[in-house]
């Protein structure tokens, strides 16, 4: 699995905010809790929740191995925060495509269709023609 963000890791008592590449935490910060990022806004997401963000349907225990990996007892992924509406009130379409549209939905990966989803929802498709 890819992260494209921050990562938020526990060991102990301890919160650290940084990195995973090739399933190795590299922390950048101490955070004192998790309240702390709550308290500015952040938005973070489980394992779970991020892979199927990312257009990924991983069972628990390969979430749970993935977890492992890193050497930590929980992992949250910081989400990207959905574009912010201007002072005239409108988000244009192409912050909203980078945002909505980042990841296509596994189902329409596979599909030859050009009706494409993004993996922020779910969906069945009745018109799905799968690749050969």
């Amino acid at each position: 699995m890819r992260f494209y963000g921050d990562v938020i890791a526990r060991k102990g008592k301890k919160y650290w905010i940084g990195r995973i590449k090739r399933g190795v935490f590299f922390p950048k910060e101490e955070l004192n809790a998790l309240i702390t990022l709550d308290k500015l806004g952040l938005k973070y997401v489980t394992l779970e929740e991020y892979a199927k963000i990312v257009g990924l349907y991983l069972t628990i225990k390969e979430l749970e191995a993935i977890r492992k990996k890193t050497g930590y007892a929980e992992v949250w992924v910081m989400d990207q925060a959905p574009p912010k509406v201007s002072k005239s009130g409108i988000v244009t379409d192409t912050q909203w495509d980078r945002w909505y549209f980042r990841f296509l939905h596994p189902v329409c990966q596979k599909c030859i269709l050009d009706c494409k989803q993004s993996s922020r929802v779910d969906i069945m498709c009745p018109n799905y023609k799968a690749k050969e």
